[in-house]
């Protein structure tokens, strides 16, 4: 039997709660990397890694035969169908504590709260 994409959003907002340290998988970008504090001289976003990591490489002179790794995934995921409906059966408050969880993320590396959520937000806003 395995976790469903609604227990593992609790098991991730639990862990934010009470553990010391969350795990380095889910644990916001900002507190690992701290752009804040270090000044990097690229940001390589996981939708564009392939295009990010040639321009990389370009500046830092690698040679022809350094390159990525063929792709293995759809890196496009954020705004796709499938990766859209996971979030269909989480509850909505629970979204709303994962979005303040990663607000910093957001805010940092220039990203939007994905359509679909958005118009959950706004019906469960006006349903008050």
């Amino acid at each position: 039997m395995g976790v469903t994409f609604p227990q593992f959003v609790r098991y991730v907002l639990w862990e934010k709660r009470h553990a010391r340290k969350v795990n380095t998988h889910w644990r916001p970008q900002n507190e690992k990397c701290q752009p804040c504090h270090i000044k990097y001289d690229a940001i390589i976003y996981y939708e564009t890694m392939y295009e990010d990591a040639e321009f990389v490489l370009r500046e830092i002179g690698a040679g022809p035969n350094v390159k990525m790794p063929p792709r293995s995934v759809d890196t496009r995921l954020p705004e796709s169908k499938k990766y859209m409906s996971l979030y269909e059966s989480v509850p909505i408050t629970d979204i709303r504590k994962l979005l303040s969880f990663y607000k910093k993320d957001y805010e940092t590396y220039g990203y939007e709260i994905p359509r679909k959520i958005r118009h959950r937000l706004d019906a469960a806003v006006s349903k008050l």
